[in-house]
């Protein structure tokens, strides 16, 4: 059995709080985008993103075991990170706290990835792709409780956060708990790669 849990905070707008009509932004070394409608696209300086960025995200899994060979008991995994905006080259933090409350040691385990989607029309192409290796952290032994920092690292040539017609990129970091011999718990907590001025700091 399964049970997920994403956790976020929200934040609602007015519909006069983000206005980037007109305004041209430089997204890759050679390419450039005219915004023609407001809310066409995201990641890029606004009050908004500001704010946006500052939210903190996190999710839970938790898995009952019932193999009489293998294992038994339960296991509840959770992680979080304390903003959801980042710097390329940033070093980002992940809390994750596993319960193992069952009879088989685990181990956490984290990468982030890019997914890249293109559109034409009503027909897109998505690509998911890994930006890191997996950062593994401690193994957490039966009928023990374990809490840990796992760090990962942005590239530094990371293109920002976008969402327009024609592209979007987005990232998260996937966080594994692997368990012998069983279908592993995974959590995606979805970040921002943005620019200083979006996050409001020098």
């Amino acid at each position: 059995m399964y049970r997920y849990r994403l956790i976020s905070t929200i934040y609602t707008f007015h519909d006069d709080a983000l206005s980037l009509k007109g305004k041209t932004y430089n997204l890759f070394d050679n390419k450039m985008l005219t915004i023609v409608s407001d809310r066409e696209i995201i990641g890029i300086p606004s009050s908004f993103e500001s704010i946006h960025g500052a939210i903190s995200v996190g999710g839970s899994a938790e898995k009952d075991l019932a193999l009489f060979c293998f294992g038994s008991g339960s296991l509840t995994l959770y992680a979080n990170v304390s903003k959801k905006g980042y710097l390329p080259g940033e070093v980002v933090e992940v809390h994750c706290s596993v319960d193992n409350d069952s009879s088989v040691d685990v181990t956490p385990r984290l990468t982030l990835y890019q997914t890249q989607i293109y559109m034409c029309g009503e027909r897109h192409k998505s690509l998911e792709v890994a930006l890191t290796e997996y950062m593994v952290g401690n193994k957490v032994t039966s009928e023990t409780k374990s809490m840990e920092s796992l760090f990962v690292t942005i590239p530094k040539n990371a293109t920002l956060t976008i969402k327009s017609a024609i592209i979007t990129i987005k990232y998260f970091i996937h966080i594994t708990l692997d368990i012998p011999h069983a279908i592993d718990l995974h959590i995606n907590l979805p970040i921002i790669v943005t620019n200083r001025s979006a996050l409001g700091s020098n």
